[in-house]
């Protein structure tokens, strides 16, 4: 067997105000503050999408972010393929290579799937493709509603529940986890490796980049555990058909390393994120939670009108520029970070009429939740496909769902990236599960 240990171990927009260390405007929300958190919309509107189709803001970490704000500008970022996502690009801020990649025995972290570009990107996007064919994970469907009713079963009668808790992140940790192959670690293992990947994603904002550091190699720890018992328990998971990729020379070992990161990521993180949205935004708008009721043919139309509304992914993955780009009219400088701002570009008025208005109804939702181009989401199959299962099993599954404590109280993660709930509590008639 492979010893993984031993491997590893071995016209330019400038606001006049804006100066290094400033915020996008001095009276805005900052957008790292529970407030911003708990609806990021009004202020995503008033200080970012109307000011510029671009707006430079200083991230903490003294970085400045190219934050792109509107739908055509949004989509137009996502084709471009002048925009890497290759680090090396970087002249300045907290993401250069030489800041991050001080150990080498976290060189997967930096060139997972969503940080390379052409040819390796098409080389391993080809690989992972192979390991997540339509028809693999279509026939996941039946398990995966059976599971959500094995699951809802547990509380229908309780007249209360932790959506989050209960069902939508078991549900996602064990139909993921099998379909990945995370099933040979224990419970306490893949407990510990889920909470040290929701702190990576979502830090809070007084990490230091040592702190960072220390999280890669926690996790790095349980991957090296992870892949050496799937290499002795092969079957058809997805990191099982990886290792046999890399036995026949179709991956290196670092490479192996980086695929399995992006996939713990990747899936089950993002899952529980716009999950757990789209669960709040029914709630929040119960004409459009009783209207699905009565209607169930328009649950697919509604999961695309919750991706748009209020996504759990909130931006795209950073793109960097190797040479000046102009976007909407704005000069964006060589060597910059750019972020497509979703959450931004999904409320925008100039592609979607009522853009803050919840319509499950809507035949305007085309959203870029999944990305564009030749970073377009591997997994938006799958996503949509667990999304709609757990949104169908408290639609049809549970009689008068409301929350059972005010907005205000609900607590969200930290984090630009994934829009996330640590709870969402709900209370509901005590009833048994409809045959």
């Amino acid at each position: 067997m492979h010893c993984f240990a031993r491997r590893m171990s071995c016209r330019s927009f400038s606001p006049p105000s804006l100066r290094k260390g400033d915020v996008v405007m001095a009276d805005a929300p900052k957008m790292f503050t529970p407030e911003f958190l708990a609806n990021p919309h009004p202020c995503v509107k008033k200080h970012l999408r109307e000011t510029a189709p671009v707006v430079p803001v200083v991230y903490p970490g003294e970085m400045t972010i190219y934050f792109v704000t509107r739908f055509d500008e949004v989509r137009s970022v996502l084709a471009d393929t002048r925009f890497s996502k290759d680090r090396s690009a970087l002249t300045d801020g907290d993401l250069r290579p030489e800041r991050f990649e001080r150990d080498e025995r976290l060189a997967a972290f930096h060139q997972n799937l969503n940080m390379v570009d052409p040819p390796n990107h098409s080389r391993l996007r080809r690989v992972v493709g192979r390991q997540l064919p339509p028809r693999k994970v279509r026939a996941l469907e039946d398990r995966a509603r059976a599971y959500a009713r094995e699951l809802l079963e547990k509380f229908a009668e309780t007249g209360k529940a932790d959506l989050i808790g209960d069902l939508v992140l078991p549900f996602a940790e064990k139909i993921l986890g099998d379909f990945n192959g995370t099933d040979v670690l224990t419970a306490e293992e893949n407990r510990f490796m889920r909470d040290k990947i929701s702190l990576l994603i979502s830090p809070p904002y007084d990490l230091r980049l040592d702190d960072f550091e220390v999280l890669k190699h926690e996790i790095m720890e349980v991957i090296v555990t992870l892949l050496e018992r799937r290499e002795a328990n092969p079957n058809d998971c997805v990191f099982s058909g990886f290792i046999a990729e890399r036995d026949a020379g179709e991956l290196s070992e670092l490479e192996l390393f980086a695929l399995t990161i992006t996939m713990l990521f990747s899936g089950i993180e993002s899952v529980i994120a716009f999950t757990g949205t789209a669960l709040h935004s029914l709630l929040r708008n119960p004409e459009q939670l009783e209207l699905l009721k009565a209607r169930p043919e328009l649950l697919q139309n509604a999961i695309e009108e919750l991706i748009r509304y209020d996504s759990g992914t909130q931006i795209g993955t950073f793109r960097f520029t190797r040479e000046e780009i102009e976007v909407g009219g704005v000069a964006i400088p060589a060597g910059s970070t750019v972020c497509p701002l979703l959450a931004a570009a999904h409320r925008d008025p100039a592609k979607f009429a009522n853009p803050d208005r919840l319509d499950i109804t809507r035949e305007d939702n085309h959203h870029l939740g999944f990305g564009l181009g030749i970073h377009n989401c591997i997994g938006a199959l799958f996503g949509r496909m667990l999304a709609g299962i757990a949104v169908e099993a408290i639609v049809t599954g549970l009689a008068d769902v409301r929350l059972a404590v005010e907005p205000a109280d609900l607590k969200w993660k930290p984090g630009l990236l994934h829009r996330a709930l640590f709870e969402l509590p709900v209370a509901f008639a005590p009833v048994g599960v409809p045959a």
